[in-house]
């Protein structure tokens, strides 16, 4: 689980995600996981996911697992796909889909 936060609009609710759930944001390309925060400021239908690579920190010596911050938003966007004029991907708009994960440990009351 990362520390990055996408914001949703308040049409969430119908998929059960509250601001703190985890999310998992999915396009044709790839997913990412990451906190939700559920705001009436985005339009209807636009998730907005904050711009940055992610990171790792580790001991190289240690041994401990690496500490992750954030996420790779781009990772969400096809490289194949580009503009004719620039070369470059169209790293701010890509269609997802967004799916509550349920917490770990919790099981289905059903």
């Amino acid at each position: 689980m990362t520390d990055a936060y996408g914001e949703q609009s308040a049409e969430t609710a119908r998929l059960g995600v509250r601001t703190g759930d985890t999310v998992r944001i999915t396009s044709a390309v790839d997913s990412l996981d990451c906190t939700a925060e559920v705001s009436n400021d985005p339009q209807m239908g636009v998730a907005i996911l904050a711009h940055g690579w992610g990171s790792s920190v580790f001991d190289p010596h240690g041994g401990a697992p690496a500490d992750f911050h954030g996420v790779n938003r781009n990772a969400l966007v096809s490289d194949t796909n580009v503009d004719a004029l620039s070369g470059t991907p169209a790293f701010g708009i890509a269609a997802v889909r967004i799916a509550r994960l349920e917490p770990e440990g919790a099981t289905d009351a059903s």
